[in-house]
Protein backbone atom coordinates (compact mmCIF):
# COMPACT_ATOMS: atom_id res chain seq x y z
CA UNK A 1 0.00 0.00 0.00
CA UNK A 2 3.25 2.59 0.81
CA UNK A 3 4.37 1.83 -2.87
CA UNK A 4 1.30 2.40 -3.99
CA UNK A 5 0.81 5.88 -2.69
CA UNK A 6 4.13 6.66 -3.75
CA UNK A 7 2.92 6.13 -7.15
CA UNK A 8 0.16 8.14 -6.83
CA UNK A 9 2.07 10.48 -5.37
CA UNK A 10 4.91 11.19 -8.21
CA UNK A 11 2.17 10.38 -11.15
CA UNK A 12 -1.56 11.90 -10.34
CA UNK A 13 -0.46 15.63 -10.11
CA UNK A 14 0.62 15.29 -13.27
CA UNK A 15 -2.41 13.50 -15.03
CA UNK A 16 -4.83 15.69 -13.42
CA UNK A 17 -2.29 19.00 -14.30
CA UNK A 18 -2.56 17.08 -17.96
CA UNK A 19 -6.36 16.51 -17.92
CA UNK A 20 -7.51 19.34 -16.58
CA UNK A 21 -5.56 21.68 -18.71
CA UNK A 22 -6.44 20.04 -21.46
CA UNK A 23 -9.80 19.96 -20.92
CA UNK A 24 -10.10 23.33 -19.63
CA UNK A 25 -7.87 25.16 -22.36
CA UNK A 26 -10.17 23.39 -25.11
CA UNK A 27 -13.57 24.57 -23.44
CA UNK A 28 -11.92 28.11 -23.75
CA UNK A 29 -10.46 27.99 -26.64
CA UNK A 30 -12.93 26.61 -28.60
CA UNK A 31 -15.71 29.30 -26.78
CA UNK A 32 -14.17 32.19 -27.71
CA UNK A 33 -12.50 31.65 -31.50
CA UNK A 34 -15.63 29.16 -32.38
CA UNK A 35 -18.69 30.07 -30.44
CA UNK A 36 -18.22 33.75 -29.06
CA UNK A 37 -16.64 35.10 -31.57
CA UNK A 38 -16.00 32.63 -34.90
CA UNK A 39 -13.28 33.82 -36.33
CA UNK A 40 -11.67 29.79 -37.16
CA UNK A 41 -14.13 28.15 -38.70
CA UNK A 42 -14.30 24.40 -37.78
CA UNK A 43 -17.40 22.06 -38.77
CA UNK A 44 -19.17 21.41 -35.51
CA UNK A 45 -19.38 17.66 -36.13
CA UNK A 46 -15.21 17.76 -36.45
CA UNK A 47 -14.19 19.81 -33.52
CA UNK A 48 -14.77 17.26 -30.89
CA UNK A 49 -12.14 14.63 -33.32
CA UNK A 50 -9.67 17.42 -33.98
CA UNK A 51 -9.87 18.00 -29.89
CA UNK A 52 -9.81 14.34 -28.90
CA UNK A 53 -6.68 13.87 -31.66
CA UNK A 54 -5.09 16.92 -29.75
CA UNK A 55 -4.56 15.15 -26.46
CA UNK A 56 -2.32 13.23 -27.49
CA UNK A 57 -0.04 15.71 -27.45
CA UNK A 58 0.01 16.55 -23.76
CA UNK A 59 -0.12 12.93 -22.94
CA UNK A 60 3.03 12.51 -24.68
CA UNK A 61 4.94 15.63 -23.58
CA UNK A 62 4.13 15.86 -19.94
CA UNK A 63 2.63 12.27 -18.59
CA UNK A 64 4.86 9.58 -20.35
CA UNK A 65 7.77 10.91 -18.75
CA UNK A 66 6.40 9.66 -15.63
CA UNK A 67 5.80 6.22 -16.57
CA UNK A 68 9.22 5.35 -16.40
CA UNK A 69 9.07 4.88 -12.74
CA UNK A 70 6.21 1.91 -13.53
CA UNK A 71 7.94 -1.91 -14.00
CA UNK A 72 5.77 -4.42 -15.89
CA UNK A 73 7.10 -7.40 -15.53
CA UNK A 74 4.93 -9.37 -18.01
CA UNK A 75 4.69 -6.50 -20.41
CA UNK A 76 7.53 -5.00 -23.06
CA UNK A 77 4.72 -2.59 -23.84
CA UNK A 78 3.58 -1.45 -20.65
CA UNK A 79 4.53 2.05 -21.09
CA UNK A 80 3.18 1.80 -24.45
CA UNK A 81 -0.41 0.75 -22.89
CA UNK A 82 0.28 3.07 -20.03
CA UNK A 83 0.17 6.16 -22.84
CA UNK A 84 -2.74 4.58 -24.58
CA UNK A 85 -5.22 4.16 -21.59
CA UNK A 86 -4.35 7.67 -20.33
CA UNK A 87 -4.99 9.00 -24.19
CA UNK A 88 -8.63 7.00 -24.00
CA UNK A 89 -9.26 8.60 -20.35
CA UNK A 90 -8.55 11.90 -21.15
CA UNK A 91 -10.46 11.74 -24.85
CA UNK A 92 -13.51 10.51 -23.00
CA UNK A 93 -13.48 13.42 -20.96
CA UNK A 94 -12.86 15.84 -23.78
CA UNK A 95 -15.91 14.42 -25.82
CA UNK A 96 -18.06 14.85 -22.53
CA UNK A 97 -17.42 18.28 -21.83
CA UNK A 98 -16.99 19.48 -25.50
CA UNK A 99 -20.46 17.58 -26.07
CA UNK A 100 -21.98 19.76 -22.97
CA UNK A 101 -20.66 23.58 -24.41
CA UNK A 102 -21.98 22.88 -28.11
CA UNK A 103 -25.44 23.63 -26.29
CA UNK A 104 -24.47 25.61 -23.05
CA UNK A 105 -22.48 28.23 -24.53
CA UNK A 106 -25.56 29.65 -26.56
CA UNK A 107 -27.61 32.58 -25.01
CA UNK A 108 -31.39 32.98 -25.74
CA UNK A 109 -31.92 36.26 -27.78
CA UNK A 110 -35.51 37.68 -27.63
CA UNK A 111 -36.30 39.43 -31.04
CA UNK A 112 -39.49 41.44 -31.83
CA UNK A 113 -38.76 40.96 -35.48
CA UNK A 114 -36.50 38.38 -37.95
CA UNK A 115 -35.08 41.80 -39.25
CA UNK A 116 -33.01 42.53 -35.39
CA UNK A 117 -31.68 38.81 -36.08
CA UNK A 118 -28.23 41.02 -37.63
CA UNK A 119 -28.01 42.95 -34.37
CA UNK A 120 -27.28 39.57 -32.52
CA UNK A 121 -25.13 37.58 -35.36
CA UNK A 122 -23.05 35.88 -32.92
CA UNK A 123 -25.87 34.19 -30.72
CA UNK A 124 -27.24 30.85 -31.25
CA UNK A 125 -30.08 30.49 -29.76
CA UNK A 126 -33.30 33.46 -30.68
CA UNK A 127 -37.43 33.75 -29.70
CA UNK A 128 -38.61 35.57 -32.77
CA UNK A 129 -42.30 37.29 -31.40
CA UNK A 130 -43.13 38.11 -35.42
CA UNK A 131 -42.03 36.83 -38.51
CA UNK A 132 -44.10 35.14 -41.94
CA UNK A 133 -43.15 32.13 -43.50
CA UNK A 134 -43.50 31.09 -47.17
CA UNK A 135 -43.83 27.39 -47.24
CA UNK A 136 -44.82 27.75 -50.97
CA UNK A 137 -41.52 29.06 -51.91
CA UNK A 138 -39.59 26.08 -49.96
CA UNK A 139 -36.70 24.34 -51.27
CA UNK A 140 -35.32 20.87 -50.57
CA UNK A 141 -32.29 18.24 -50.70
CA UNK A 142 -31.40 14.85 -49.53
CA UNK A 143 -28.87 13.25 -48.62
CA UNK A 144 -27.36 9.75 -48.31
CA UNK A 145 -24.84 8.93 -44.80
CA UNK A 146 -23.35 6.37 -45.10
CA UNK A 147 -22.76 3.69 -42.16
CA UNK A 148 -21.45 0.26 -41.68
CA UNK A 149 -21.26 -2.73 -44.35
CA UNK A 150 -22.65 -0.39 -47.19
CA UNK A 151 -26.04 0.44 -44.84
CA UNK A 152 -27.25 3.69 -45.95
CA UNK A 153 -29.56 6.50 -43.87
CA UNK A 154 -31.24 9.25 -45.58
CA UNK A 155 -31.36 12.52 -44.66
CA UNK A 156 -34.10 15.12 -46.06
CA UNK A 157 -33.23 19.13 -45.54
CA UNK A 158 -35.97 21.40 -45.94
CA UNK A 159 -36.07 25.27 -46.19
CA UNK A 160 -38.61 27.87 -46.29
CA UNK A 161 -38.14 31.55 -46.62
CA UNK A 162 -38.66 33.79 -43.18
CA UNK A 163 -39.53 37.61 -43.87
CA UNK A 164 -40.30 40.29 -41.79
CA UNK A 165 -43.80 40.57 -40.43
CA UNK A 166 -45.97 42.22 -42.63
CA UNK A 167 -43.62 42.03 -45.86
CA UNK A 168 -45.19 42.18 -48.91
CA UNK A 169 -43.49 39.42 -50.70
CA UNK A 170 -40.22 37.27 -51.51
CA UNK A 171 -36.70 39.43 -51.71
CA UNK A 172 -34.39 38.66 -54.97
CA UNK A 173 -32.45 37.47 -52.46
CA UNK A 174 -33.62 36.29 -49.69
CA UNK A 175 -31.06 35.56 -46.41
CA UNK A 176 -33.33 34.29 -43.62
CA UNK A 177 -34.76 30.73 -43.57
CA UNK A 178 -36.02 28.31 -41.50
CA UNK A 179 -34.70 24.52 -41.66
CA UNK A 180 -36.52 21.31 -40.87
CA UNK A 181 -34.58 17.98 -41.22
CA UNK A 182 -35.85 14.35 -41.15
CA UNK A 183 -33.89 11.24 -41.34
CA UNK A 184 -34.61 7.46 -41.85
CA UNK A 185 -35.11 5.48 -38.60
CA UNK A 186 -32.15 2.98 -39.15
CA UNK A 187 -29.12 2.39 -41.70
CA UNK A 188 -30.14 0.01 -44.19
CA UNK A 189 -28.70 -1.77 -47.16
CA UNK A 190 -30.02 -0.94 -50.48
CA UNK A 191 -29.69 -3.15 -53.48
CA UNK A 192 -29.82 -1.89 -57.29
CA UNK A 193 -32.96 0.32 -57.41
CA UNK A 194 -34.32 0.16 -54.01
CA UNK A 195 -32.09 3.07 -53.04
CA UNK A 196 -34.20 5.01 -55.74
CA UNK A 197 -37.05 3.50 -54.61
CA UNK A 198 -36.59 4.12 -51.08
CA UNK A 199 -35.90 7.73 -51.43
CA UNK A 200 -38.57 8.39 -53.26
CA UNK A 201 -40.69 6.59 -50.38
CA UNK A 202 -38.66 8.71 -47.61
CA UNK A 203 -39.08 12.16 -49.38
CA UNK A 204 -43.31 12.13 -49.74
CA UNK A 205 -43.45 10.43 -46.19
CA UNK A 206 -41.48 13.92 -45.59
CA UNK A 207 -43.22 16.21 -47.67
CA UNK A 208 -46.72 14.99 -46.09
CA UNK A 209 -45.58 16.49 -42.82
CA UNK A 210 -44.21 19.87 -43.70
CA UNK A 211 -47.75 20.38 -45.49
CA UNK A 212 -49.29 19.90 -41.84
CA UNK A 213 -46.09 21.28 -39.99
CA UNK A 214 -46.94 24.03 -37.76
CA UNK A 215 -44.84 26.90 -38.35
CA UNK A 216 -45.50 29.43 -35.48
CA UNK A 217 -45.34 26.87 -32.68
CA UNK A 218 -42.14 26.96 -31.43
CA UNK A 219 -40.16 27.47 -27.96
CA UNK A 220 -37.21 29.09 -29.65
CA UNK A 221 -34.67 28.67 -33.04
CA UNK A 222 -31.31 27.58 -33.09
CA UNK A 223 -29.44 29.30 -35.60
CA UNK A 224 -27.49 26.57 -37.37
CA UNK A 225 -23.94 26.67 -37.22
CA UNK A 226 -21.07 25.67 -39.23
CA UNK A 227 -21.44 22.81 -39.70
CA UNK A 228 -22.69 19.73 -42.36
CA UNK A 229 -26.16 20.06 -41.28
CA UNK A 230 -25.79 23.70 -42.47
CA UNK A 231 -23.83 22.86 -45.70
CA UNK A 232 -27.17 20.37 -46.57
CA UNK A 233 -29.93 23.00 -45.65
CA UNK A 234 -28.13 25.62 -47.63
CA UNK A 235 -28.24 23.12 -50.44
CA UNK A 236 -31.55 22.76 -50.11
CA UNK A 237 -31.68 27.02 -50.58
CA UNK A 238 -29.51 26.62 -53.72
CA UNK A 239 -32.12 24.26 -55.32
CA UNK A 240 -34.85 26.63 -54.70
CA UNK A 241 -33.44 29.93 -55.55
CA UNK A 242 -31.15 28.45 -58.61
CA UNK A 243 -28.18 30.77 -56.69
CA UNK A 244 -25.25 30.35 -54.63
CA UNK A 245 -25.56 31.05 -51.09
CA UNK A 246 -22.69 31.97 -48.55
CA UNK A 247 -22.36 32.65 -44.84
CA UNK A 248 -24.70 35.59 -45.04
CA UNK A 249 -27.40 33.23 -45.34
CA UNK A 250 -29.45 32.34 -41.81
CA UNK A 251 -30.48 28.93 -41.65
CA UNK A 252 -32.64 28.72 -38.31
CA UNK A 253 -33.98 25.61 -36.95
CA UNK A 254 -37.12 25.26 -34.80
CA UNK A 255 -36.82 23.42 -31.26
CA UNK A 256 -39.90 22.46 -29.67
CA UNK A 257 -38.53 21.59 -26.31
CA UNK A 258 -37.33 24.42 -23.35
CA UNK A 259 -34.62 26.01 -23.58
CA UNK A 260 -34.33 25.04 -20.04
CA UNK A 261 -33.62 22.02 -21.07
CA UNK A 262 -31.75 22.15 -24.25
CA UNK A 263 -28.52 20.58 -22.52
CA UNK A 264 -30.97 16.96 -20.91
CA UNK A 265 -28.19 15.33 -19.04
CA UNK A 266 -24.59 16.37 -20.57
CA UNK A 267 -23.41 18.43 -17.95
CA UNK A 268 -24.08 15.18 -15.44
CA UNK A 269 -22.64 13.13 -18.40
CA UNK A 270 -19.33 15.40 -18.24
CA UNK A 271 -19.05 15.23 -14.08
CA UNK A 272 -19.20 11.67 -14.56
CA UNK A 273 -16.27 10.93 -17.39
CA UNK A 274 -14.10 13.21 -15.17
CA UNK A 275 -14.79 11.53 -12.11
CA UNK A 276 -14.59 8.04 -13.63
CA UNK A 277 -11.37 8.95 -15.90
CA UNK A 278 -9.89 9.86 -12.50
CA UNK A 279 -11.01 6.96 -10.69
CA UNK A 280 -10.11 4.47 -13.88
CA UNK A 281 -6.77 5.91 -13.68
CA UNK A 282 -6.05 5.60 -9.91
CA UNK A 283 -7.31 1.80 -10.53
CA UNK A 284 -4.82 1.38 -13.25
CA UNK A 285 -1.98 2.57 -11.25
CA UNK A 286 -2.39 -0.86 -8.97
CA UNK A 287 -1.16 -2.75 -11.46
CA UNK A 288 2.25 -1.92 -11.98
CA UNK A 289 5.69 -2.04 -9.69
CA UNK A 290 7.06 1.57 -9.32
CA UNK A 291 10.89 1.67 -9.36
CA UNK A 292 12.12 4.41 -6.98
CA UNK A 293 15.29 4.93 -8.39
CA UNK A 294 14.05 6.36 -11.75
CA UNK A 295 11.81 9.03 -9.47
CA UNK A 296 14.98 11.64 -10.33
CA UNK A 297 14.93 10.96 -14.04
CA UNK A 298 11.32 11.36 -14.11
Amino acid sequence: MNTYFKKVKHILPTFLMVALGTVGGLLLFRWFFCLKYPVIAIKEEYWTRIAIFFTVIPVLIWLRPKFRVLIFPHSANGIFGAVILSWIVLAAMVYTTQDYLTTAAGTLQRLSDIKEIDKVKYARFYTIERFSVVPAYGGSYLDFVSGRRGKIKIEAYFVVPVLPHGAGGIDMIQKYWLGLKFQSKTYKRFRGEEIEKESKKFYQECVRKMNVYDFYTQEYFERKPYSRERENFLKAVEARTREKTDESFIILEPVKTRYENRNGKRLLWALESVGIGISVFLLFLTIPGFDISSTDKS
